[in-house]
């Protein structure tokens, strides 16, 4: 859970359960989003997949990060990337 500065400052926490801090949520209208894990990695997987096809070599460093070879790729590097 990523928390703004202003759900920090009313005194909310990660990790903590909803059912902790509703009164706070309701109070002052907080915005909360559930998590969803298997579309986050089903679209991990699209990306990666994605990456892989436009550079020579891709290092996955977590679920939603790699390095990337592009040094053998020819052509734009700025066209590339749009």
């Amino acid at each position: 859970m990523t928390l703004t500065r202003e759900a920090k400052a009313l005194g909310l926490n990660r990790g903590t359960p909803l059912f902790k801090v509703r009164n706070i949520v309701e109070r002052y209208d907080v915005a909360v989003f559930s998590s969803n894990y298997e579309l986050y990695g089903d679209m991990s997987d699209w990306m990666m997949r994605n990456t892989a096809s436009l550079a020579p070599e891709i290092e996955l460093y977590s679920i939603e990060e790699c390095f990337a070879n592009l040094i053998e790729v020819l052509g734009n590097l700025t066209d590339l990337g749009k």
